[in-house]
């Protein structure tokens, strides 16, 4: 799990160019909820023992599928934030040129 923390954190800075303080909190929580959602499918017998006796099937959701959903989901949010304060500043912009 600590491999994965350390991978996310470097996803954050580099490629989301998330600031330290927002790419710490979220590399750690979704490499909590991957585990745990990963666990979960597994357990509920999802995959049985018969298919999955490895547990590859745990580690390729754990590792690939589940961090790229939860990566996408943050990057729609810093998006969505970012351009409520670029229309903002533009609002504003706009009002002190017309006064």
């Amino acid at each position: 799990m600590v491999y994965q923390i350390v991978l996310n954190l470097v996803y954050a800075s580099m490629f989301l160019k998330l600031k330290v303080l927002w790419s710490i909190p979220c590399s750690i929580l979704i490499s909590c909820l991957s585990l745990f959602i990963a666990l979960t499918l597994i357990d509920h017998n999802l995959y049985s023992d018969a298919r999955d006796p490895y547990g590859i099937m745990t580690a390729i959701v754990y590792n690939a599928i589940l961090p790229i959903l939860f990566w996408e989901i943050i990057f729609q949010i810093k998006k969505y934030f970012n351009n409520r304060r670029l229309k903002s500043d533009i609002d504003n912009a706009l009002e002190e040129s017309l006064n």
